[in-house]
């Protein structure tokens, strides 16, 4: 990875808080010396051919290493087709990434957030310029449930910063020590993964299996989406007529092994995983769900391809179909672990922590197989 500075992405309305963002910018760039994205300066960096709120996302999501959301009495421009505002679709976009969001809300605006949520129909333009403003701090404050920091003056902000990011570089410090330290595979990680490998906190074993599982399901989203339309690109095998039978019922072997394995996967790998506390083993389970993933992808993806006679390409579009339950399972099981071990985390029970992770999936035939595969047989007594 290229050594450079940390980018700070400061994200609030401009007019009202300019000067916030100029004393901001100051405290950032001279003081810290760490690099600065602020639409209103020059060094912000733009692609002419896409529009102002797009650029914005993109700097957060390509660029930002820190995000700064500053909330004073606007909400701001509303994203076109949307209720949002743009420092709204700024903000989604830095939890999307992860990266540290450190929030700031003016004390006149929090003072009035509890009367504004006994009087939702009350008039307070004398403050704020729309009543979306308090839902933007809600949903921050409460659905999100990010740490904010009151602030009246810039230097309230910079103060705050100073000492956070401070706290932030300790932690960085931390981790490049303890990954030295850790099992090699814990290297091979990123993101919400590798941190959960390293810090181990609790639940961490279910948390970083969960993880992986995702990050590399999602690596096939590609492969994925040309599944679920059904496209079918490259080179496919000539199958005759005298073979295509054969070589059909070999392809659903492969479906039924490729199910079976996660028995084994489950039994030999993730539980051994979980009993040992062995992040090789748990990260290694994940791996080999989303390969058996990847491998039902291009399973399904072979029959597509292959050059069969006209009456069985029917059959072929309903056998590649098979495995699509345990695409799906595949798909929800990350998601899903993470909010069984959030519910088990929060439910405040003490001791030994039980969490029962289950893999269903069903490679019936379906019904209109079934039929195409009888009339194949009828037609063929026929002739």
């Amino acid at each position: 990875m290229r050594s450079r500075l940390p980018q700070v992405f400061v994200s609030s309305t401009f007019y009202d808080l300019q000067q916030v963002r100029a004393d901001l910018a100051s405290f950032i760039e001279q003081q810290l010396g760490y690099g600065l994205l602020a639409s209103e300066h020059r060094s912000f960096p733009i692609d002419p051919r896409a529009d102002t709120i797009e650029n914005c996302r993109r700097r957060v999501e390509e660029d930002a290493d820190v995000f700064v959301l500053i909330i004073g009495a606007r909400h701001g421009s509303v994203v076109v087709g949307t209720d949002r505002s743009v420092t709204n679709l700024e903000y989604s976009t830095a939890r999307a990434k992860g990266i540290p969001i450190f929030v700031f809300i003016h004390r006149d605006v929090l003072a009035l957030l509890p009367l504004a949520e006994r009087n939702p129909n009350a008039d307070f333009s004398g403050v704020v310029d729309s009543p979306k403003l308090f839902d933007f701090v809600k949903q921050v404050s409460a659905t999100d449930r990010v740490w904010t920091f009151p602030f009246e003056l810039a230097q309230d902000i910079v103060a705050t910063l100073r000492t956070q990011l401070a706290y932030e570089v300790a932690r960085g410090l931390g981790y490049v020590l303890r990954g030295r330290n850790s099992p090699s595979v814990a290297n091979t990680l990123t993101g919400s993964a590798f941190r959960l490998a390293i810090e181990q906190p609790e639940g961490w074993e279910a948390k970083l299996f969960a993880q992986v599982l995702l990050d590399e399901i999602g690596a096939s989203s590609n492969e994925r989406r040309a599944h679920d339309i059904g496209l079918a690109t490259g080179f496919g095998e000539a199958i005759g007529e005298d073979s295509v039978s054969g070589w059909l019922v070999t392809a659903m072997e492969d479906a039924q092994r490729m199910i079976d394995s996660m028995e084994q996967i489950a039994k030999g790998i993730i539980s051994a995983g979980f009993t040992t506390e062995n992040v090789e083993a748990i990260v290694h389970g994940a791996r080999e769900i989303a390969r058996v993933y990847r491998h039902a992808l291009e399973w399904a993806a072979r029959l597509r391809r292959a050059h069969v006679p006209l009456d069985w390409r029917p059959v072929l579009a309903e056998v590649a179909k098979m495995l699509d339950d345990f695409l799906n399972e595949a798909e929800q099981f990350g998601p899903r672990t993470q909010r069984e071990i959030e519910q088990a985390l929060n439910s405040g029970s003490q001791g030994l922590l039980k969490l029962r992770l289950t893999f269903n999936v069903n490679v019936d035939q379906s019904d209109l197989l079934k039929a195409e595969l009888k009339r194949l047989q009828v037609k063929r007594q026929v002739r």
